[in-house]
């Protein structure tokens, strides 16, 4: 997700094929955006490009239960290589708490929403990858308190990976 009136820029190379994107944030009642409609069936016909990612200064590995940065977090623009080194799928959705919220706060917003606003803003992030996949995105970040969370279903019991650790908070100065 991303917050409202922002904007987002992801680059990943897509191999030729039909692809859907859609939003997996919840709503206020709590439906996810995309069973509102909040989705876009596209296809790529042939590689634009010869396939190179941007150069990163920053990467975050994703694995079983973890997120791992390259370096901390500084105030500024990044461009982030975000990798799935684990061996199940994973995502990463970036939060940036509002004064005096964390990640519990957010997690109790998040499976409940009961029409509150949600106790932090979306940072954006990427949508299930693959084990071995590579998404590259830019973010500007400003000083305060942030959290990562992974909230995809665990293959062996289904939770979400964030019930089995894989969420981090950090702070940017």
């Amino acid at each position: 997700g991303i917050r409202s009136g922002a904007e987002q820029v992801e680059t990943l190379v897509l191999a030729p094929g039909n692809y859907l994107a859609f939003c997996e944030m919840p709503g206020p009642d709590p439906a996810p955006h995309y069973t509102k409609g909040m989705m876009k069936a596209f296809t790529v016909t042939a590689p634009a490009r010869n396939g190179a990612l941007p150069k990163a200064d920053l990467t975050v590995t994703l694995a079983d239960y973890k997120f791992a940065f390259s370096h901390p977090v500084t105030a500024g623009h990044h461009v982030i290589a975000v990798t799935n080194v684990g061996p199940q799928p994973h995502m990463i959705v970036i939060i940036r708490y509002h004064q005096g919220s964390d990640a519990r706060a957010f997690l109790d917003w998040a499976h409940n929403p009961a029409g509150k606003p949600a106790p932090g803003d979306s940072y954006g992030g990427v949508t299930t990858m693959e084990p071995g996949d590579t998404v590259v995105i830019t973010r500007d970040f400003t000083p305060g308190h942030y959290g990562l969370f992974c909230f995809t279903p665990d293959a062996k019991d289904g939770k979400p990976h964030f019930a089995h650790g894989m969420q981090q908070d950090f702070t940017v100065e």
